[in-house]
């Protein structure tokens, strides 16, 4: 999940998943799967004027074991501080004094990192996205919506290896994986 501001992709405060299959990039990819928590910014999104570049880049904040029930990942804004929640408990912030772009979107994503990696998905075994919520204002209710459609898009090699759907019946559902080759 994330929160995303103007000007691309550096706006951005993100909590997830991720298996990332090679060191090159993080030391901590393994092949397994951890949670990751990340947030950025660039200078020249709006109100952002003499502040620093931070890339986005991913902190390992935990674990994912595959025999546990579903979690719910959150990105969330209170009492000064952007959070990365996995359910009730906080696992990373960054303070609402380092973020200065204002928030525009919410994403729900996957995304690859090194040459090799994987959605989080199969072909047999799709990455399920269950009525992704969304709150309007801060301290307000949490909302269901449906998603508007997939947009999937790849520098790889070749771009359809990667694969999206959102169901027809309930467009409060999305799955993602990537082909098996």
């Amino acid at each position: 999940m994330a929160v995303t501001g103007p000007a691309g992709g550096y706006n951005i405060i993100q909590m997830g998943i991720v298996r990332c299959l090679g060191a090159d990039l993080y030391s901590y990819c393994d092949g397994s799967l951890i949670r990751v928590f990340a947030w950025g910014r660039q200078p020249e999104a709006p109100g952002c004027a003499g502040f620093s570049r931070v890339p986005p880049i991913g902190i390992k904040v935990g674990t994912v074991d595959t025999s546990d029930p579903p979690l719910r990942y959150k990105v969330l804004h209170a009492g000064g501080l952007w959070g990365g929640y996995v359910g009730a408990l906080k696992e990373a912030h960054v303070l609402e004094s380092s973020i200065c772009w204002t928030p525009e979107d919410l994403q729900y994503f996957t995304e690859t990192m090194d040459d090799g990696d994987a959605h989080g998905g199969t072909d047999s075994n799709h990455f399920y996205f269950a009525e992704v919520q969304g709150l309007g204002t801060e301290g307000g209710g949490w909302s269901t919506f449906e998603m508007p459609g997939c947009v999937t898009y790849s520098d790889a090699p070749d771009p359809t290896f990667y694969k999206c759907s959102i169901e027809a019946d309930d467009r409060r559902n999305m799955r993602i994986w990537t082909l098996d080759h």
